[in-house]
Formats: C-alpha cells, sequence, structure tokens
C-alpha cells in the first residue's frame, strides 16, 4: 500500500510593479485551507491603508464576501489553487495559496536511537 504524503497549504503574497514600490514577497505554510484563506484576508487587510480608492473598494468588496471564503477554501480542499488579484495605481498584488506535500521529518529525538532498538 502506498502511503500519501501529508498535505499543507503554501500561502504566498507577491507584488509586481516599479521597483520604487516593490513590496518584499511573504508567505507562510499552514496545516488546514481555513487557515490558509484567514492569513490571506488578513494579508489583504493589512494592505487596505496604502491602496487608492479604486484598490480599496475591490479588496474590502473581496474580504466581505463571505461566500468566496468558503469557496476558497473548498476549492482548496479538492486539490485546487486559490488566488486573489488586486491592481493598483503602481502595480498589482496577488495573493495565492497552493496545496503542496510535505516530507515527513525525523524526530530528532529518534537519530540517536540505534535501529535495532525500534525494532523491539
Amino acid at each position: 500500500m502506498t502511503e500519501l504524503l501529508p498535505r499543507t497549504y503554501w500561502c504566498h503574497r507577491g507584488y509586481q510593479g516599479p521597483v520604487r514600490f516593490r513590496i518584499a514577497p511573504t508567505g507562510i505554510t499552514a496545516p488546514y485551507p481555513g487557515l490558509a484563506v484567514d492569513w490571506m484576508r488578513e494579508s489583504v487587510r493589512a494592505a487596505l491603508p496604502g491602496l487608492g480608492r479604486e484598490s480599496f473598494g475591490a479588496a474590502w468588496a473581496w474580504l466581505g464576501d463571505h461566500r468566496a471564503v468558503a469557496l476558497a477554501v473548498q476549492e482548496l480542499r479538492c486539490g485546487r489553487p486559490y488566488a486573489f488579484t488586486l491592481p493598483t495605481e503602481a502595480g498589482c498584488w496577488s495573493w495565492t495559496v497552493r496545496v503542496v506535500s510535505v516530507l515527513p521529518l525525523r524526530d530528532p529525538c529518534l537519530a540517536s536511537i540505534t535501529p535495532s532498538l525500534l525494532a523491539t
């Protein structure tokens, strides 16, 4: 039987635009799709103060669309990526969440135990 690798959700915020406005990309991994979408929403909310009127309105509308949140979580549960793009006067913000597989990490406490001791 083949064991599947655990899934996690890679969250990323990026910005494309003039160098003088360039913001460093940021991201996290989240263990559940709901947490990934929560991070995405908090990151959009944090960008609100620096947005112009039209961009602010589009971001605010997306934040207030609770059906879109449920749809995003459902898409991620089905293994499909989810993205929100926000054009601004100076460039374009993008938030993406993708499902990724992760390799299980070896427990450092078990590293010093010989394999023959683990079999007992």
